[in-house]
């Protein structure tokens, strides 16, 4: 279970940084100019900007900066678990939580967080699981 645990969560931190680099690098704003010199004939052109080149929100930088830290948190999260650790859960759980609540209360991000999120809860999931192994007193 703990392999199932490590392998989900590189893969939802994976999944989380690619999507923060289509959201901040990938087009999301256009623009278009028409312009009409003196004969009358126009020329139009449109542009494509990045949201970084547009610009990014302070709270969606905040949102996005804590959403990569917490990927980062969940991968390292699921290693320490995987050796053994047993507290570490714990961190798996609240990098979960995190990179959930980043994407659900920010509209923009939320498609291209949602992928990492699904998987980061759900190794929060096997992680918080029970391993099955019964303990004596």
């Amino acid at each position: 279970m703990r392999s199932i645990e490590l392998f989900a969560a590189v893969l939802g931190a994976v999944l989380g940084w690619v999507g923060i680099g289509l959201l901040l690098l990938g087009p999301s704003a256009a623009g278009a100019t028409l312009s009409i010199d003196p004969g009358g004939v126009g020329a139009a052109s449109t542009t494509t900007l990045s949201l970084l080149q547009a610009g990014v929100a302070p709270l969606l930088a905040i949102g996005l900066a804590a959403a990569a830290i917490a990927f980062g948190a969940l991968v390292v999260g699921g290693w320490l678990h995987a050796r053994g650790d047993r507290q570490a859960r714990r961190l798996v759980a609240a990098a979960a939580i995190v990179v959930a609540a980043v994407a659900v209360l920010s509209g923009t991000a939320l498609p291209y967080l949602l992928p990492g999120a699904a998987i980061a809860v759900l190794a929060a999931i096997v992680a918080l699981a029970p391993d099955g192994r019964r303990r004596l007193a």
